[in-house]
C-alpha cells in the first residue's frame, strides 16, 4: 500500500495541471470510521466536476494518527475512464485500490511502465482531504467474532487484552471452596493380594520291598 505523497509524485505533470485548472471538488463525506478488522481510518468522498463530466472519488487513509495525511497509506477509487483503464489494476497490485470497474487486465498499452499514480480527480480531492475536518467515529458492528486475546476499546479499536494477575487456582475456585494442590489427587491404596504359592506336584512313590529270598 502506497502513501498519498508517493502516488502524487508519480503522477505525470500534465495531469497535475488539469487537476488545478479543470476540477472543482464538492466533498460529500469526511468521517473517521472503523474498517471490518477494527482499524481506525479516515474516509473522504467527493463529487468532482470537470470539463469531461462529474466523477465520484474516494480516498481512505489507513494511518489517521499521522499529523500529515500525505504520509499516510491510502486506498483510492475514481469512476473516470482514465483511472479505470490506466491506473486501477496497477494500484490494485500495490493494495492501494481494488478492481471494480475494469476487467482486471494489465494496462500494457496505456501504462506500459506499470507506474501507480492518480487521476486528476483524485489529485484535486487529495489536496482538500489533507485539510478536511473529519467527523467522529461511525458506530457500526465491527466483527461477528472478537479476535482471541484482544478487547475492544472506543477510539483505539482492538487492543491486546490485559494480563490477569489472579492465579489460575483462585480464578477457577468457587465461593467457599478451598484450594487444592495442582495435579491429580492421590486416593486410597487398593488392597493387595498375597502372592500365590506354586502348586506342589505329585510326591515321588517309594518302591515297595518284596519278600526276601532264602539263602
Amino acid at each position: 500500500m502506497l502513501t498519498l505523497r508517493k502516488l502524487a509524485t508519480a503522477t505525470p505533470r500534465p495531469i497535475m495541471l488539469r487537476a488545478m485548472m479543470q476540477c472543482r471538488v464538492h466533498v460529500t463525506k469526511a468521517i473517521e470510521d472503523v474498517d471490518d478488522f477494527g482499524n481506525l481510518i479516515k474516509e473522504c468522498s467527493a463529487l468532482v466536476r470537470a470539463t469531461d463530466g462529474d466523477r465520484f472519488c474516494t480516498i481512505i487513509f489507513y494511518e489517521p494518527e499521522k499529523k500529515n495525511l500525505a504520509e499516510s497509506k491510502i486506498w483510492t477509487h475514481c469512476s473516470c475512464p482514465y483511472y479505470t483503464f490506466h491506473v486501477e489494476v496497477v494500484n490494485a497490485l500495490r493494495k492501494s485500490s481494488d478492481v471494480i470497474n475494469s476487467n482486471g487486465e494489465l494496462p500494457i498499452i496505456r501504462n506500459p511502465r506499470m507506474m501507480p499514480h492518480l487521476c486528476k480527480h483524485l489529485i484535486a480531492l487529495g489536496k482538500l482531504a489533507i485539510a478536511a475536518k473529519f467527523k467522529g467515529v461511525k458506530r457500526r458492528q465491527i466483527m461477528t467474532r472478537a479476535p482471541e486475546d484482544k478487547v475492544w476499546q472506543e477510539g483505539k479499536g482492538w487492543v491486546p487484552a490485559p494480563k490477569s494477575k489472579v492465579p489460575p487456582s483462585k480464578a477457577l475456585r468457587r465461593p467457599g471452596e478451598k484450594a487444592t494442590p495442582q495435579g491429580p489427587k492421590a486416593g486410597p491404596k487398593a488392597p493387595t493380594r498375597p502372592a500365590a504359592k506354586p502348586l506342589a506336584g505329585p510326591k515321588p512313590v517309594k518302591p515297595v520291598a518284596g519278600p526276601r529270598r532264602p539263602k
